[in-house]
């Protein structure tokens, strides 16, 4: 007897066939335990107006190439030329992965939000951080030339104030864990062609492993399966807690 998810018809075509049949097979049951726990997004309002009309992209940073490919020629001119650092370019402020050009997913978490604690990058976009620690070292290195320092200055303080000005705050979404690309994500890594329901339940529980707390997706989830559940005011010192002038930076 098949069963049938939650979802309007268009919207199942979107969830992997494989993820489809582990309902199909395992029913309500394993519907009910998969559903129970709470996924959130904590963002800038920066973002607000995007995610509301278009739900959460991976693209959702807004860096620009010009910005890009500057911390990417300094660290060529600059830097020490260790590849880790290389790496971090790449990884935290570009957004690409070792060996692709691809975009970094939209990253959920199994644990609701509290959005006066203090950790690096809380709600505001990890590349935005990143960028923000280099052009901040890069504006005070005395090696670097004048017209390179006076451009990441300029940028530390544009980005400083777009994401402190006016009203500025956190959101914490809610983000229903129903949404295809969540599925996709969360269930589609396992192999549950042979499982019984035992098996199945344990998965439905933990889909994220027996310790997920951060899931990646790599795909859009529309705005129809967001819902806001908290908002705080961001200010200039929210922003320097959270080490955009910290030490860290790979440019000394």
């Amino acid at each position: 007897m098949s069963f049938d998810l939650p979802l309007p018809a268009g919207e199942i075509a979107q969830v992997d066939p494989w993820v489809v049949d582990f309902f199909d097979r395992f029913g309500q049951d394993a519907l009910d335990i998969y559903t129970a726990g709470g996924l959130y997004h904590v963002t800038h309002s920066v973002n607000e107006a995007g995610i509301d009309a278009n739900g959460l992209r991976p693209t959702e940073e807004t860096i620009t190439d010009e910005e890009g490919a500057f911390v990417l020629a300094m660290f060529h001119r600059y830097g020490d030329g260790h590849p880790n650092n290389l790496q971090m370019i790449n990884s935290h402020i570009l957004g690409k992965s070792a060996d692709t050009e691809q975009v970094r997913g939209v990253h959920l978490s199994t644990h609701e939000p509290d959005l006066d604690e203090e950790y690096v990058g809380y709600g505001v976009p990890e590349r935005i951080i990143f960028l923000m620690r280099s052009m901040h070292a890069l504006s005070r290195a005395g090696r670097v030339v004048v017209d390179d320092r006076e451009f990441a200055a300029s940028t530390f303080d544009r980005y400083r104030q777009w994401l402190t000005e006016g009203d500025a705050r956190l959101i914490a979404y809610k983000v229903n864990p129903l949404a295809p690309a969540v599925l996709n994500a969360r269930l589609g890594q396992w192999d549950l062609e042979g499982a019984d329901l035992s098996a199945a339940l344990h998965v439905a529980r933990h889909p994220d492993g027996a310790w997920g707390s951060n899931i990646h997706v790599p795909e859009h989830i529309g705005a129809q399966y967001l819902s806001k559940t908290a908002q705080t005011p961001f200010t200039e010192e929210d922003l320097i807690r959270r080490g955009v002038q910290s030490k860290t930076g790979w440019i000394y």
